[in-house]
């Protein structure tokens, strides 16, 4: 049996699964987070470990279990030598580094720490939060407070808290900014940089390392479980149908990605995708976008007075039908790929007062999918041509949206029948699952018009103008 352990942003998800891989029971638990004017969103890091226990104990388990860790990506925290924490939580939300970073960006050092660590240079690594601490009046107050300390993320946190080692998985390491991908080691000109060294960090290990929890943890769950570190959440979930390569995950929640697996490290000359460590064999190269379904839950709030009345006029609409001079820029919560830039905002180009509702919500879900579309056509002038995607998401719950991502990206769509996606990835990472014929899923394939063509074209124009 395994358990899989998700902690997510908002909530701890805890699922168990038998012999046969089969998902028999879940628990989840929310915590919130602290956001301030300044730029900072921080979690108590306290409350997340005692969510992750209580989940455990509800779903009592017996001793045959195997815990598989996943966690959010770009989290950092400082500890002291004993492990109690000296801050709260800073998650991936956080952008207190927001001038630092527009600053950083403009030296040539960027894009040297670029292609060292294939993370982008934006203020949700814990490369920004460092050259932050570092290089503000507000972060070297803070900086001076804390002393000698280790840096760390959530995963090592609870990691510490299960089996009582200072230890970090190569997959969230490589998501920090100061993991060398070459070297799978931290960079040591990047934390020379940034005025830290290797003692303040975790040690790197495997993504399957295990340990066994300790006493104090056995006493209080009742038996001594084997915990395997595991890995971040996003490269997780594009195994989530087994480790095979190139599979293209496509997901659009509150915000979205794509993502592919790949056998090696990819480098975006322009500095515009990720690519994330899982194995030596394996790489996750993509792009994050900010702006997904909370666009259209902004359109609900201004156009039905958020009463969620949009979805079911989405599917009374025919999307063959559009004004191809009205173009909505969905960057309404600044954009990460491909601009990494979050001072981006949203806008309406074109619009007219002969414009009714029917055409801005047209307009605004085509800008969303144009916005995934810019990311896809990165990501396929770095990896190759791309011919077939998989497709999950709660934004492709409303009617007529797959068939239309597949016009708008013109490849074939795969519907994922996997719902808790980095909690799947989690076991198959342990189980080493096979992939599952292509047949036992819904495949859609729609050949995109020249009117969408031409429209996305349009839409590229106003961009770069913008």
């Amino acid at each position: 049996m395994t358990v899989t352990i998700d902690v997510g942003t908002t909530a701890v998800k805890v699922l168990y699964f038998d012999e046969t891989d089969h998902l028999v029971k879940e628990t989840s638990q929310d915590y919130p987070t602290d956001y301030f004017g300044d730029g900072c969103a921080e979690q108590n890091p306290d409350m997340i470990v005692q969510a992750v226990f209580h989940s455990i104990k509800t779903l009592a388990l017996t001793h045959k279990e195997t815990i598989v860790l996943s966690t959010a990506m770009h989290s950092l925290m400082a500890v002291d030598k004993n492990f109690n924490k000296k801050t709260n939580l800073m998650i991936w939300a956080d952008h207190r580094a927001d001038e630092v970073i527009a600053s950083f960006k403009k030296t040539p050092l960027a894009q040297v720490f670029f292609n060292k660590t294939k993370t982008p240079i934006h203020p949700m690594s814990p490369f920004a939060k460092l050259l932050w601490l570092k290089e503000t009046r507000q972060g070297q107050t803070l900086n001076e407070q804390l002393e000698d300390v280790h840096w760390i993320d959530i995963k090592t946190y609870l990691w510490y808290h299960l089996t009582g080692y200072n230890e970090c998985d190569y997959s969230l390491g490589s998501a920090t900014g100061l993991f060398n991908s070459e070297t799978l080691t931290y960079d040591e000109a990047i934390l020379s940089f940034l005025n830290i060294n290797n003692y303040q960090l975790p040690v790197l290990v495997p993504v399957t390392h295990t340990r066994v929890v300790t006493n104090s943890v056995k006493n209080r769950l009742g038996y001594s479980h084997a915990v395997v570190i595991g890995a971040s959440d996003g490269v997780l979930a594009n195994i989530s149908e087994g480790m095979n390569q190139p599979d293209v995950h496509v997901t659009i929640g509150t915000s979205g990605a794509i993502r592919m697996t790949v056998p090696r490290p990819y480098t975006d000359p322009e500095g515009r995708l990720f690519c994330y460590y899982l194995n030596d064999s394996h790489w996750v190269i993509g792009g994050a976008i900010n702006n997904g379904g909370n666009v259209l839950k902004w359109l609900d709030d201004v156009l039905f007075d958020g009463t969620s009345s949009i979805y079911s006029f989405i599917d009374t609409l025919d999307f063959r039908s559009f004004d191809p001079t009205l173009v909505f820029i969905p960057h309404l919560n600044g954009e990460r790929a491909p601009y990494w830039d979050t001072g981006r905002t949203g806008s309406f180009i074109g619009l007219k007062m002969s414009h009714k509702k029917e055409a801005l919500v047209k307009a605004v879900i085509y800008g969303l999918l144009f916005n995934l579309r810019h990311v896809f056509d990165t990501l396929q002038s770095v990896t190759g041509d791309i011919s077939e995607v998989y497709l999950s998401g709660g934004f492709f719950k409303v009617k007529q949206m797959k068939a239309l991502i597949s016009q708008v990206l013109n490849v074939s769509i795969i519907e994922s029948t996997t719902l808790e996606q980095t909690s799947k990835g989690a076991l198959n990472l342990v189980s080493q699952m096979k992939k599952r014929l292509t047949a036992d899923y819904k495949m859609i394939t729609k050949v995109p018009t020249k009117e969408i063509q031409d429209y996305y074209a349009y839409y590229l124009e106003c961009i770069e103008e913008k």
